[in-house]
């Protein structure tokens, strides 16, 4: 297996800039939350977290082809230690913070509601319950994600995991329509559907959307010929994002069956910008290059992991302003000071 030469590069362009757009989307959503104005009707940040699960998807299972036509072989062992030192550390660090402001504010956050988030179990639990951390729903759905199928990808090889995901395209819809309608309301297909349609969730579902456009990249690449081809890439990309959000919006309060659809329109859409930019050369994307949106984008997993305390509901009050700015400071030290050190020190150890 070869890797096809758009992606045979060691940054992506524009990857960072979505994630960029992505988070403001959930920080816009966050702040104004619940306070009946347009903007909270728009469910921004429900948008912004849907894209985020694309983009995981794609980039991880590119990691792990390149992985497998450079050396070979998929070191799973690798990969999971890749994922603990990435994801942990910022967890650990602002669950402790969060200990902390619940002792001073008394929040009231029970047990489960901390295990929940640091054993990414999160996404299973009531967690609307606690604000606060009641974002952590979505990196369970992620981990899991990461525990399960490239195991999967380990196991069977590259064409059977394919295959599965495929499977997976058209279960994942029956099983949540079922349950979310409560087709079946009691007994053991009741509990099975419950489980798998909780594990097996819409986020889980554009995960493997992104995963899927990936493997499809090894394994045809000229089946992408037409988005490689595609002129003044910067302009039409970001044209097909804001349009996105545009059809997003109204799709959020459907029902699953109409979700699902808008669900696959949404990451094959996601694909497409990422594909788009990421044929494009250094230099060629004047706004997916931006500095600033760019930098925001390295910030993104420190920034959706702090954005919560200072978004909304903050015990300690405060403007806006004031609580933002307070935000991008505490995700920067969080970056630069707990997320690079402990990649530094994977590294170090040959990981």
């Amino acid at each position: 297996m070869s890797i096809p030469k758009i992606i045979d590069k060691n940054y992506f362009l524009g990857l960072d800039t979505l994630r960029a757009l992505s988070l403001l989307l959930v920080i816009s959503g966050h702040v104004f939350f619940n306070d009946g104005s347009t903007l909270d009707k728009l469910q921004l940040g429900a948008i912004g977290v849907d894209v985020f699960f694309v983009i995981s998807g794609f980039l991880i299972t590119t990691l792990i082809c390149k992985e497998l036509a450079i050396k070979g072989e998929f070191n799973l062992k690798a990969f999971f230690v890749r994922r603990v030192f990435r994801i942990l550390p910022v967890v650990l660090l602002f669950s402790l913070v969060l200990l902390i402001i619940d002792l001073i504010y008394d929040l009231g956050i029970s047990v489960n509601g901390y295990l929940s988030g640091l054993f990414f179990y999160k996404q299973l639990t009531n967690f609307t319950l606690f604000w606060q951390n009641g974002h952590l729903w979505s990196l369970s759905v992620e981990e899991q994600f990461y525990i399960i199928f490239p195991s999967m990808l380990f196991v069977f090889g590259r064409e059977k995991y394919l295959k599965i995901l495929i499977v997976f395209l058209f279960v994942i819809p029956v099983f949540n329509i079922v349950h979310f309608n409560a087709l079946i309301n009691r007994g053991f297909i009741h509990n099975l559907v419950a489980v798998f349609a909780n594990v097996f969730s819409l986020g889980t579902y554009l995960i493997i959307i992104g995963s899927i456009g990936a493997l499809l990249l090894f394994k045809n690449p000229s089946i992408f010929d037409l988005v490689y081809k595609v002129k003044n890439k910067s302009f039409i990309s970001a044209v097909l994002f804001f349009l996105l959000i545009l059809v997003a919006t109204p799709q959020m309060n459907l029902s699953y069956i109409p979700n699902f659809v808008y669900k696959i329109f949404l990451g094959i859409s996601v694909l497409i910008i990422i594909l788009i930019n990421i044929s494009a050369e250094r230099g060629n994307l004047f706004f997916w290059d931006n500095p600033l949106l760019v930098y925001l984008g390295k910030l993104s997993y420190s920034l959706y992991i702090w954005q919560q305390l200072f978004t909304y509901n903050q015990p300690w009050g405060g403007g806006i302003f004031i609580n933002l700015i307070c935000m991008m400071l505490g995700s920067m030290i969080s970056y630069h000071f707990v997320e690079q050190k402990f990649i530094g020190f994977r590294k170090s150890l040959g990981y």
